[in-house]
């Protein structure tokens, strides 16, 4: 039997309806079997497809249905967001149709006519803004690409738009790349300029490199002109013909250009280095500079600093001498050019201890014990003047003085427990007289009792006491007495050299009150005022408000003696280390022994102090036909420390290079002039052999004829050609003058 329900159709009329659903939603199909609104047919639905109607006599009729409520709302949908609402049902408007709400201003499509309580409602059609005309942007073929057939310029459209870092395309079909030269994009196209789209968008930032076309220059080696090479230079590339010479990539050789080579050949032995020198040896910057030659040290006294040149002679960089122009002790520091008549004398005295010594008649330099003072003091007569070694360390021979005497310990001069000093107010003033119990040594300071904190300086030594007074304290000096002012800095602290550093901080004690104005740094108030004690070595960071109002940090480098310059803490400073002079002291010649690799004149190094220079990796390589005498190489640098500001590098390069021993050494008498000489090859001659050998004296080649084996040591020269099925001594190198002894038979 029929049951009445209330069930949900798509359409208007049951007879036009395509489905039954169980909700107003139209999502879940009704369960299979046989609908029926009114009348006596029925249609059934199979898995959600309502089949056409048929009539159903044997059934009875189904109880009426329920008069359905009349349609009042739309279903609609808002066509941006997707959701789903309802506005009053509006005859002028029908299904499908896109219409405005007083929901919100995007456009909603009705879907259904529904019954639904609402006040929302329908404001009008939706009317769309035509899309905008599609853009198109103008991209121009790359030099690379201009010897293809390709079009010169193209569009791409708006799905390719450049963008700011990528803007070099590539035609996948002709292999051509394209660039974009920010041309505002256009909407109407310019005729003769096609669309592409099979572009691809390469990560390139600027047009592929244009192929270099190059030159070719045939070139001889400047110290062996036999050896010769072909050089390749970029088109362009200007050189003059038997004078320019250049080096080439990888090579410290150096190569005298001869003539450029013609034709389409494209072989090369060396790439032009880029730089042209005005010949090998001559003009204004030869390839192959003059070797520098040191003349003299500069030599600075160490306690004034007054500097002298001196004779390069019996001393070493850093050693402490006597020198011939002036009295005093010198430290020999760097080597220059210059020349000069002063001389190094004689190595600098060693002090002795502070005792009592016995001085001879002469002229002598002593330092005081107490203040550190050089004095001159000439004795004319022998004598043994106890008080003045007692306030003093020890006598340097000044000139041609005698050596002093040894006498002991310092002894006062009175025999009780009286000793009367003559003291003067550290500040200036007259000299009274204090007595007391124990020893003052000459220079100390001493408070007396009565007289507050005033200080006095000890002058020396009285048997008399006109007035006495006692003192109340002493100390070592007027400045120990009477400290100067100190003042703690808030630093932070790292052992070593540090670019700036942070974290561990501490307190330092200076005469200012500034890491950028002090000149030294103590570990404490008590040292800084006794200039003892000093802090410990390393980097010290310090921030402070600069003139601009603003903070400021910086950072120095503390020895132990001295502060370096200041380096600022900011981000990106960078110094550089740059090799600027190399010393050969190889027993050879670059070029001939051996060749410099690496890093060489004028090689850098560049990054934040403090740098290392450990980046720097000059070498040598052993020529042919030269041996390096097994651990004798040494390459150093100097400074070889970090650095903090931009510094010049000195190489030095210390091995022994010695030439291999030839396996023959033949006499060899000249063609024409029948001079005898020792010549060496490692080739096997036979006798009467005519060849061509280079004396070693001057370079000069010249033809002999072999007339000896020989076991002798130290050969005049090499042979390098045998001319001997080339007509011999009749060679047409071999008859021209301009042989050794300046007859006939020299080689041109």
């Amino acid at each position: 039997m029929a049951t009445a329900g209330i069930y949900y159709i798509d359409t208007l009329n049951f007879a036009d309806a395509t489905a039954v659903y169980s909700d107003e939603a139209l999502t879940t199909f009704a369960p299979d079997g046989f609908y029926q609104m009114g009348g006596v047919t029925a249609r059934q639905q199979v898995s959600g497809i309502l089949k056409p109607a048929e009539p159903c006599p044997s059934c009875p009729p189904p109880t009426p249905d329920p008069v359905l409520p009349t349609n009042n709302a739309y279903a609609i949908t808002d066509t941006v967001t997707g959701a789903a609402d309802h506005v009053v049902l509006n005859s002028s408007f029908s299904l499908q149709t896109e219409v405005t709400t007083s929901i919100n201003a995007n456009c909603w499509l009705i879907t259904a006519a529904t019954v639904n309580a609402t006040t929302k409602t329908i404001t009008g059609p939706c009317i769309r803004t035509p899309d905008p005309d599609p853009l198109y942007y103008q991209l121009n073929i790359c030099p690379v690409s201009a010897s293809t057939s390709s079009n010169t310029s193209i569009y791409v459209d708006q799905n390719q738009a450049p963008t700011s870092t990528q803007f070099i395309y590539l035609d996948t079909t002709t292999q051509a790349y394209y660039s974009y030269n920010n041309i505002a994009p256009v909407t109407s196209l310019l005729p003769g300029i096609p669309i592409v789209d099979t572009l691809a968008l390469t990560q390139l930032t600027a047009c592929p490199d244009v192929p270099t076309v190059y030159t070719y220059w045939n070139a001889q080696e400047c110290i062996d002109p036999n050896n010769t090479i072909v050089v390749r230079a970029p088109e362009n590339t200007s050189f003059i013909e038997g004078t320019t010479s250049v080096k080439i990539n990888g090579s410290e050789t150096c190569y005298q250009i001869t003539t450029q080579r013609i034709g389409s050949a494209i072989t090369f032995d060396g790439i032009y280095a880029g730089t042209a020198y005005t010949g090998c040896t001559s003009g204004a910057s030869p390839c192959i500079p003059q070797a520098i030659v040191f003349n003299s040290f500069v030599a600075t006294n160490i306690d004034t600093s007054v500097a002298y040149d001196v004779q390069i002679g019996n001393g070493t960089q850093g050693d402490q001498t006597q020198i011939s122009v002036a009295s005093g002790c010198y430290q020999l520091g760097i080597q220059t050019t210059r020349t000069t008549t002063n001389v190094i004398t004689s190595p600098c005295q060693t002090e002795a201890s502070c005792e009592t010594y016995e001085l001879q008649v002469g002229t002598y330099q002593i330092k005081e014990c107490s203040s550190g003072v050089l004095k001159n003091i000439t004795v004319v007569s022998n004598v043994f003047d106890n008080q003045l070694q007692c306030s003093s360390i020890v006598p340097i021979a000044s000139g041609s003085a005698p050596a002093a005497t040894l006498r002991g310990p310092c002894q006062s001069t009175d025999t009780d427990n009286n000793y009367y000093y003559r003291v003067e107010p550290c500040s200036g003033g007259g000299s009274i007289t204090v007595n007391n119990g124990l020893s003052i040594l000459e220079a100390n300071a001493i408070q007396i009792t009565g007289q507050g904190d005033t200080c006095y300086k000890v002058l020396g030594t009285t048997n008399t006491a006109d007035q006495t007074y006692t003192p109340s304290g002493g100390f070592s000096s007027c400045a120990a007495c009477n400290p100067p002012a100190c003042f703690p800095i808030a630093v932070e602290f790292a052992a070593g050299r540090d670019t700036c550093p942070t974290g561990g901080s501490t307190t330092v004690w200076s005469s200012t009150n500034s890491l950028v104005t002090a000149s030294k740094l103590y570990s404490t108030q008590q040292n800084c005022q006794s200039n003892v004690g000093t802090a410990a070595t390393g980097t010290y960071s310090f921030t402070f408000t600069n003139a601009g109002g603003q903070l400021e940090k910086i950072s120095r480098y503390w020895n132990g003696s001295s502060l370096e310059a200041q380096q600022p803490c900011n981000a990106g400073v960078d110094v550089t280390a740059t090799i600027t002079q190399i010393n050969n002291n190889t027993g050879s010649s670059e070029g001939v022994g051996y060749t410099l690799t690496g890093s060489s004149l004028g090689s850098t190094i560049t990054g934040p102090p403090p740098l290392g220079i450990s980046g720097f990796n000059t070498n040598i390589k052993v020529n042919d036909g030269f041996t390096l005498t097994p651990s004798s190489k040494s390459i150093t640098y100097d400074p070889n420390v970090d650095i903090n500001s931009d510094t010049n590098i000195t190489v030095t390069i210390d091995a022994e290079i010695l030439e291999d021993p030839s396996t023959y050494v033949y006499t060899v008498t000249t063609c024409g002039t029948s001079l005898n000489y020792r010549v060496s090859s490692e080739t096997s001659y036979g006798m009467n052999s005519v060849v061509v050998f280079r004396l070693n004296s001057n370079g000069q080649d010249t033809c002999g004829r072999i007339i000896n084996i020989t076991t002798a040591s130290n050969p005049q020269g090499n042979i390098f050609s045998d001319v001997t099925n080339q007509g011999g001594c009749f060679f047409n190198l071999c008859i021209s003058d301009g042989g050794p002894d300046g007859g006939p038979g020299g080689l041109i």
